[in-house]
């Protein structure tokens, strides 16, 4: 927290007010896009349920020059898809490669997932009742 202007710096958020101390959003959090003044809701903001930030994704230390600044920091996990409301778990038939915010993609015609969860198109094995054509 700067003591000249009371601000709080671009993705950093106030963990105490007296004394005033400001500090990097955590893991699965991030601050604002911008300095902002000192004031209670100056806070770092947790990701949506599900979401995480590209750190916790990879299982490493965030470095001192990683800040996160808005939503689009929390991505969903490998094997996950993002929706206009919530992330889910990709359903049988589609994947997604994760540390996104895309949707599941559908497998290709004629072929399915064994389970869900999947987070390659790797992991689309052929439908029952389909058959490879030949080349």
């Amino acid at each position: 927290v700067s003591k000249d202007a009371c601000l709080v710096p671009a993705g950093w958020g106030l963990t105490s007010l007296n004394p005033m101390v400001a500090e990097p959003c955590q893991k699965d959090a991030y601050g604002h896009e911008v300095a902002r003044v000192a004031v209670s809701n100056a806070r770092c903001i947790a990701c949506p349920t599900n979401m995480f930030t590209l750190d916790t994704l990879e299982n490493r230390t965030r470095n001192s020059t990683e800040l996160f600044t808005s939503e689009a920091a929390c991505l969903v996990k490998p094997g996950w898809g993002a929706t206009s409301t919530t992330p889910q778990e990709c359903p049988l038939g589609t994947f997604n490669e994760g540390k996104n915010r895309l949707p599941c993609q559908q497998c290709e015609t004629g072929f399915t997932t064994v389970d869900v969860g999947k987070n390659s198109s790797a992991q689309c094995i052929v439908q029952t009742g389909w058959q490879m054509a030949a080349q």
